[in-house]
């Protein structure tokens, strides 16, 4: 359905973007690359970097990363088609149609609740509130990752019952090397780099 509204031009994606932006868990780069691929897709489905890194203003290096984090994330595939016998590969954009619908059907997980709750169970269980680099990794892992306050609790639970002391660093540690959904070296730079400023 939303493809089709997009299709015939009825659907704004542009302001669903900028308006769902957190909802979406997306960066500045994100949106501005998944907005310039929409553009670029009702003419020509198979879009190449390139071209996305000439028409949104970004550096090639800002643009690869948004790709890539929009890629791993499934807003879009590659997927490859046959024209006159020739194979070539296009994007598929039918992940980002479903994720708005999805989220119009009100099935997305609203990410500001679940890090309020998630900041909570931790202000509480450190007996004290969390420094801002805390905050950055709580926020990486729950908002970018997709985290859930559940895999918090687990983390806890684990330090607790090794008598280790409880921190966001040792946390972050296990909820990311204990997932059975993710690879360890997926493990984002964001939150290696917050992790190294913690001591």
């Amino acid at each position: 359905m939303i493809q089709k509204l997009y299709e015939c031009g009825c659907f704004d994606y542009r302001k669903y973007i900028i308006d769902n932006q957190k909802t979406l868990a997306l960066n500045s780069d994100e949106a501005i690359v998944l907005i310039n691929m929409l553009d670029a897709y009702k003419d020509n489905k198979a879009i190449k970097s390139s071209e996305l890194i000439k028409i949104s203003g970004l550096t090639k290096a800002k643009c690869e990363k948004a790709l890539n984090s929009l890629f791993e994330r499934s807003f879009y595939e590659i997927k490859l088609v046959s024209e006159n016998d020739i194979s070539k590969e296009v994007v598929s954009l039918d992940n980002f149609f479903n994720k708005v619908m999805l989220q119009l059907d009100n099935k997305v997980d609203n990410l500001e609740d679940e890090l309020s709750n998630v900041i909570k169970y931790l202000n509480e269980k450190l007996n004290r509130i969390l420094t801002s680099s805390e905050l950055e990794i709580i926020e990486s892992l729950v908002v970018e990752d997709r985290y859930k306050l559940e895999a918090f609790k687990k983390a806890v639970d684990i330090l607790e019952s090794k008598e280790k002391i409880i921190s966001i660093k040792g946390i972050a540690q296990i909820i990311v090397n204990h997932d059975s959904n993710k690879s360890v070296n997926k493990e984002s730079n964001i939150l290696t780099d917050f992790m190294k400023k913690i001591k």
